[in-house]
């Protein structure tokens, strides 16, 4: 830890560095007020030791200066020879640990003043880094807050919703089956169909949140063919697709192996492409591929679900990874959804050491894209 003597003597600051050297600090000197402002603007010590008399100009008119250029003003002893205390005062205002006169005891106090005010910048030290430690323990409790009012609120409404247009349909069935066309039983058993699917599909993404929340999740990456995995979810998908005309376009070379856990890159992949069909409209297309970016001057593997439908503002944009924010749209169809699959993806990117982002315009579409670390970058 350094001290920055300001002493126009030169004995006398040879004297006070030998002293402070003796008790653990390393010191540098300034013998005027210029001097000392040049070194304040590049280093900024742990104490200064300021002689008041200095020749160019005194200790508060240094410390004037110092405010007047943005130049931070370390903790600061002030020395002087002269037995005022006006000046003792004046400078305890402008923020002096601490005042010391230039009598025969000089050198005997000053070692101790010195420990004592290092003692005081400690302790000021570790209860500026409690706080910061308690503000960061506040902000991690009131996401937490806001997690847990997530969770509840897609239990409370997302779940409702399904499980009322479910029950309803199971009661016209059963009390009105026989005054039913086929061609309604039909109808209602692929309504229900439906709600079951976007059922089952919010309760996975619910336990999946809540093992990662609990850190419950293991996580089992291996060596991996990237392309079969999005070749079974495209195959998962490619009903809810053809019931809305939407081809599903493939962008990807048949073998692509990657270090990968599979059941997390199943998640994210069903996530963004089931999406992509929600949003995108009648006889549209959505196009899964992977491809290799350049990024922070290296290529990576970049996974990426490319669409054509709606589009997002750019508010949304900033919001559509943040689970205390969440805002949910209707699909092209009027499905429904929690977001809480982004918040899956975006957390089991990152599980990977990776990145996800999106780019998008409103009425022209929207492009998911994730990487994957290597192996030896995780």
């Amino acid at each position: 830890m350094k001290i920055l003597v300001i002493e126009d003597n030169i004995g006398l600051s040879e004297l006070i560095c030998d002293l402070i050297e003796d008790i653990g600090f390393t010191v540098e000197k300034s013998f005027s007020a210029k001097e000392a402002i040049e070194f304040l603007k590049i280093e900024s010590p742990r104490i200064l030791i300021l002689d008041y008399g200095l020749p160019d100009m005194n200790g508060q008119e240094l410390l004037i200066e110092l405010n007047n250029l943005n130049i931070p003003i370390p903790p600061f002893i002030v020395s002087t020879g002269h037995g005022d205390e006006r000046i003792a005062v004046e400078m305890m205002r402008h923020g002096a640990r601490d005042y010391i006169i230039k009598d025969s005891n000089f050198l005997d106090f000053l070692p101790e003043v010195i420990k004592r005010v290092d003692r005081e910048i400690e302790n000021e030290n570790k209860r500026f880094q409690a706080e910061l430690e308690l503000q960061k323990k506040n902000l991690e409790l009131s996401e937490l807050i806001a997690l847990k009012d997530k969770f509840f609120s897609i239990i409370a409404h997302d779940l409702r919703a399904p499980f009322s247009g479910f029950l309803g349909l199971t009661e016209v069935l059963s009390e009105q089956y026989n005054a039913l066309s086929l061609e309604e039983i039909r109808d209602f058993g692929y309504s229900l169909k439906e709600s079951a699917l976007n059922l089952y599909k919010l309760l996975e993404n619910l336990l999946e949140w809540s093992w990662i929340q609990r850190h419950a999740m293991l996580f089992n990456p291996n060596n991996q063919n990237a392309s079969e995995i999005i070749d079974q979810n495209i195959d998962l998908l490619s009903q809810i697709a053809k019931d809305k005309s939407i081809n599903l376009i493939k962008s990807y070379y048949p073998n692509i192996d990657l270090f990968f856990d599979s059941e997390m890159l199943n998640t994210i992949l069903r996530n963004l492409i089931s999406n992509a069909i929600k949003f995108t409209p009648m006889g549209g297309i959505v196009e899964v591929g992977i491809k290799q970016v350049f990024i922070n001057m290296q290529y990576e593997t970049c996974f990426f679900v490319k669409d054509f439908g709606v589009g997002m503002s750019q508010e949304k944009i900033e919001n559509l990874f943040k689970l205390a924010k969440q805002i949910t749209s209707l699909g092209t169809n009027n499905e429904k959804g929690s977001g809480l699959g982004l918040i899956l993806c975006k957390e089991f990117v990152e599980k990977h050491g990776g990145k996800i982002w999106v780019e998008s315009e409103v009425d022209k579409g929207s492009t998911f894209y994730f990487t994957i670390k290597d192996k030896d970058k995780y």
